[in-house]
């Protein structure tokens, strides 16, 4: 069972987005609900061009800001958003303070799942920290959802300046830990950035298929993060 192969593990890394948290209503869904308020003019087949260019520049450059330069980061965003429109449709319009009011609308919660497998892995002493693709404001964000306490520490890739599956960010995790890869399990929802990210440095990976849709046969697989503790919670 999965749960007795966890007592070999001295440390458990999480990945944070749809692992630990997810945003309610998805962000997709705030994001046309605020456009509808700002630009009632702006067709779908308009929107969407420019929402998928502000996506897609913080996919690939929110590394690059500092918490501090959070503002820069929405600014650069509306911008991008800016151009698409002007190449789709000729339109120019300033997209800035709809990129803020979607920023600040955006809530997280946590699965309800989370709480009490974190709470048994504490009690069996492991140590637990997040590994995770996400931008700086990360820490604040497990602070406010009560989570952050379970962790020895939170590591964005903003921080790091590198994504997983990089090397380097499950290497400095296992640094911050002080245990070596194979003491490590890490638990995530991307096959990609997850399993082969913990996997290439020695690190046991755990995937996580809330919807049991993945299909792979290569990984353990878990359904639920009560997977990790099942069953062992009573035997400690």
């Amino acid at each position: 069972m999965l749960w007795k192969m966890l007592t070999g593990f001295q440390g458990v890394l999480f990945d944070a987005g749809d692992t630990l948290i997810t945003a309610d209503p998805p962000v997709r869904e705030v994001a046309l609900t605020v456009a509808d308020r700002f630009f009632p003019e702006l067709t779908p087949s308009l929107l969407l061009p420019a929402l998928a260019a502000a996506r897609s520049f913080f996919s690939q450059h929110y590394t690059r800001y500092s918490l501090r330069e959070e503002d820069q980061l929405l600014a650069d965003m509306a911008q991008a958003m800016r151009v698409a429109l002007r190449e789709t449709a000729n339109v120019d319009v300033d997209f800035l303070p709809f990129v803020r009011r979607v920023r600040n609308s955006i809530r997280y919660r946590p699965f309800p799942d989370v709480l009490p497998t974190l709470r048994i892995l504490r009690e069996q002493g492991k140590t637990l920290a997040v590994v995770s693709n996400w931008d700086p404001a990360l820490p604040a964000l497990l602070t406010e959802l009560g989570l952050a306490e379970f962790f020895a520490f939170i590591l964005p890739s903003a921080k790091v300046g590198v994504e997983k599956p990089d090397r380097r960010i499950f290497r400095l995790a296992l640094q911050r830990l002080g245990l070596e890869p194979r003491q490590v399990a890490h638990v995530g929802d991307k096959y990609e950035a997850d399993v082969v990210g913990a996997r290439a440095v020695g690190i046991t990976p755990i995937l996580l298929d809330r919807q049991g849709t993945a299909g792979y046969q290569d990984v353990i697989c878990i359904n639920s993060l009560t997977e990790l503790v099942a069953m062992g919670s009573h035997g400690r």
